[in-house]
């Protein structure tokens, strides 16, 4: 009998067509033939995977969805399980096995055992009142285990905690930082047991979905579970199975972002909007002289992705609502703290890590090529690396990859660690431009007379926010026009564009479109020049027909900052790939 596990990243490899032989300087293909029985675990988030940027970097959504689909389509038995299950799997099975949906699909119900009693769940609206509980739980002595979905967030707590409770508190931080430690995966791997031998806990998504914190005859002994979770990163159902780890807590106290978000998640309409961006090419047909999309709306992968992304936005509009309808279906009853705090150990934590982390850098020292090729290798291979080796080889990759020394000032443009992300992004439209002088390609794109509704296609990043740029007069066909003024009156085609292509410029940047983009755009451009480092600073005021009338500008020095830094790093990518092309 052949079985195989594997993730989907990986299916095409094991299952694509090769070549075996060639005859006559013909090649003779094969392709292993499909498994009689598929087992799909967590089915939502397998499929859901399909949007992900590691497949689309990888093999890519077609390429893969086509490798499971060959799986689904052949296989004699297919079960998909999920404690979640939902729609996602439902209409992927009814696309992928049509033959089965009419008489030989069968759904089993595992209903939950709600207990006699039911478990209180508290839920605080304020997250300094929860950071206080925390110190006060660990103060006393009890064992606690902590989740969030940020990264950030989980190594502010760990200095929070040490801060305010002493060095001697016995801690264990997971986050994908250590993930991959050998010390780490053996902390997972017997975590019914290492976890009595610390007394916190601190964990982001990185512990992974398969950990279980189950004690013989159900006997608690984790005191307390908290949670501290951030709009717009996961789903309700994640952030439950996070907290669902310890599976008997003394205790359970939650804080989720209550920020409530306008999506679109009428599922015909994310398909609609997701062809017109070419999310899934192969769907789309062809383009109509007034510049709208043709496309098949019945292509199955096409299908599966809006309805992934109207469940997940439909979840991420009212995090918090469904969360707690969730727990209450799971047999809790929800408890609303709604007590405050004035002060927060947490932000003094941040703030002694940011000063700390700034003091590291600039005291790191530069190393040798050889020294960071090594150091790196250790890093990519997701070796545990010491504080100081972190700070060593975020100095040197920093300088490595922008071509520049690391001081004070660029320390604090990259307060969230996302400095080299914005150069990279900004260095690509500088790169554009060069490539096409003469030619105002971004100004192409904008909406004419004749094209009144024109789409844009999905394409990467900086080739939309430089769109959008030009669409709000800020640059010109060479770059930036430097000394225009704008004010609210002069941004009717950035609205336009905006408002057109919505789901897409959602999708694409990851984040949602303010609510009021249409009446206040500024604020709305302003966050999609944070990308590349940039804000738009007042230039001055006017007073006509009785109106006042303010006017923006993009800042000189922090322009020619972020350009500057743009084409060293453009520089330093064109030696290294010469280099490489040399070898």
């Amino acid at each position: 009998m052949h079985t195989l596990a594997v993730c989907l990243d990986s299916l095409p490899t094991f299952n694509e067509p090769y070549v075996v032989r060639c005859e006559f300087g013909k090649p003779i293909w094969e392709q292993p033939r499909p498994h009689d029985l598929v087992i799909i675990d967590e089915s939502e988030q397998v499929l859901a995977h399909l949007q992900s940027e590691t497949i689309a970097k990888r093999f890519g959504k077609e390429r893969c969805f086509d490798a499971l689909m060959y799986e689904i389509s052949g296989a004699k038995a297919v079960i998909a399980l999920d404690a979640d299950l939902g729609l996602v799997t439902t209409h992927a099975m009814r696309t992928m096995r049509p033959q089965d949906w009419a008489s030989h699909c069968s759904i089993i119900y595992n209903a939950p055992i709600i207990p006699v009693q039911k478990r209180t769940m508290r839920l605080f609206s304020s997250k300094k009142r929860l950071e206080h509980e925390v110190i006060e739980a660990v103060r006393r002595g009890e064992r606690c285990f902590i989740v969030s979905n940020s990264k950030k967030c989980v190594d502010i707590l760990h200095t929070m905690i040490l801060k305010e409770c002493g060095e001697g508190v016995v801690l264990r931080v997971i986050t994908s930082d250590n993930s991959r430690d050998q010390r780490t995966v053996q902390f997972l791997t017997n975590i019914k047991t290492e976890i009595l031998t610390v007394q916190v806990v601190i964990g982001s998504p990185s512990i992974g979905t398969g950990i279980d914190i189950t004690f013989p005859d159900g006997e608690c002994m984790v005191d307390r579970v908290f949670g501290f979770f951030y709009p717009f990163v996961n789903t309700h159902t994640d952030i439950d199975q996070q907290l669902c780890r310890v599976r008997n807590p003394g205790s359970v106290d939650v804080w989720i972002s209550h920020h409530v978000f306008n999506f679109t998640s009428n599922v015909e309409v994310v398909k609609d909007d997701l062809a017109r961006a070419y999310t899934v090419k192969r769907a789309v047909t062809g383009r109509r002289p007034d510049g709208m999309v043709e496309y098949r709306r019945d292509d199955p992968l096409l299908t599966i992705c809006a309805h992934v992304t109207a469940l997940q936005r439909a979840s991420k509009n009212r995090l918090v609502e469904l969360f707690c309808k969730l727990r209450q279906a799971n047999g809790w009853s929800i408890e609303h703290v709604r007590e405050t705090a004035t002060a927060s150990p947490y932000e003094a934590a941040k703030k002694e890590l940011a000063t700390e982390r700034a003091a590291m850098l600039l005291g790191a020292q530069t190393i040798p090529d050889v020294d960071f090729i090594e150091l790196d290798e250790r890093k990519q291979k997701g070796a545990s690396l010491s504080p100081e080796e972190c700070i060593v080889h975020e100095k040197n990759d920093f300088q490595r990859t922008v071509g520049v020394p690391l001081d004070a000032e660029l320390i604090d443009l990259n307060r969230d660690g996302r400095l080299i992300g914005r150069i990279e992004e900004l260095a690509e439209i500088v790169r554009f431009w060069a490539i096409n002088r003469g030619h105002d390609h971004f100004g192409d794109m904008l909406p004419t007379p004749t094209e009144p509704r024109q789409r844009l296609q999905k394409r990467e990043p900086h080739y939309l926010l430089a769109t959008l740029m030009r669409a709000a007069g800020l640059t010109a066909a060479q770059g930036f026009t430097r000394d225009v003024v704008i004010s609210m009156g002069d941004l009717e085609h950035f609205v336009r564009l905006c408002r057109e292509n919505q789901t897409m410029i959602e999708e694409t940047f990851g984040g949602e479109l303010r609510v009021d983009f249409q009446d206040k755009p500024m604020k709305q451009l302003n966050l999609f020049l944070r990308r590349i480092g940039l804000k738009l600073t007042g230039a001055g005021t006017q007073k006509i027909d009785g109106r006042k009338i303010r006017y923006y500008r993009l800042p000189d020095d922090l322009t020619a900052r972020m350009l500057q830094l743009a084409r060293s790093y453009l520089q330093v990518k064109a030696k290294r790939e010469a280099a490489q092309d040399a070898a």
